[in-house]
């Protein structure tokens, strides 16, 4: 007698578990390839602004852009007829980063991680999302410092010599409500609920380099 070369039940069942398994490490492989491909881009993005800041520094008798805002737009604004664009790293950067005739409105690319744009895009409906916070507070020779400057204070501060900040503090880094420097700011549902990057977000330090900083580098001084 001929066997029967069917799939029993049982068998059937196996195939069908061993395809969803591999389904899923496939689709998590995929994903953190993403995540690590995007943290990869914005870590590259945050070099090129920090290379903009020192050609910025260069050509302004050695003082840092500013006054700013802490949360950062990445959109030009002329800054006419008031300050409120004056206060914003695409104001300042734009003919640092080749951008040479920068229209109002425009997104500055540079300052939008990638992993922040999936973000965005789940929540068209968020008014004038931050993508960065700057570091005001910074520990220097025994006091604590605004290398920025900064258009919240009243009168606003002027921005600090870049000589005078330590250039292993961190400058700027990736703004969500988790944050600490953004956790109790007006402007926090601007910004993702989570840290976009997964598990550690990207900073941008004084002296240029790009690192992973933890929540407790972000603590308020």
């Amino acid at each position: 007698m001929k066997r029967s070369a069917a799939f029993t039940l049982i068998e059937l069942l196996v195939v069908i578990t061993l395809i969803a398994v591999l389904a899923g490490l496939i689709l998590t492989a995929v994903g953190n390839m993403r995540k690590v491909s995007e943290r990869e881009a914005g870590a590259s993005q945050l070099r090129q602004v920090g290379i903009a800041i020192g050609a910025y520094v260069a050509e302004n008798d050695g003082f840092m852009p500013g006054p700013m805002w802490p949360g950062q737009i990445p959109v030009y604004d002329s800054g006419e007829p008031g300050e409120q664009g004056k206060g914003r790293l695409a104001y300042h950067l734009a003919p640092y980063l080749g951008i040479d005739d920068p229209a109002v409105g425009d997104d500055i690319d540079i300052l939008i991680p990638p992993a922040f744009r999936e973000w965005s895009e789940a929540n068209p409906s968020v008014n004038l999302p931050r993508t960065y916070v700057l570091n005001f507070l910074v520990e220097s020779n025994g006091e604590i410092i605004n290398p920025w400057g900064s258009l919240v204070a009243d009168p606003p501060t002027e921005p600090k010599l870049r000589a005078t900040v330590p250039g292993n503090a961190w400058a700027m880094t990736d703004a969500d409500q988790q944050n600490p420097r953004v956790a109790s700011a007006p402007w926090r549902t601007s910004t993702p609920e989570d840290i976009i990057h997964g598990d550690n977000r990207l900073a941008l330090t004084f002296s240029g380099s790009v690192q992973r900083i933890e929540a407790d580098e972000l603590a308020v001084p």
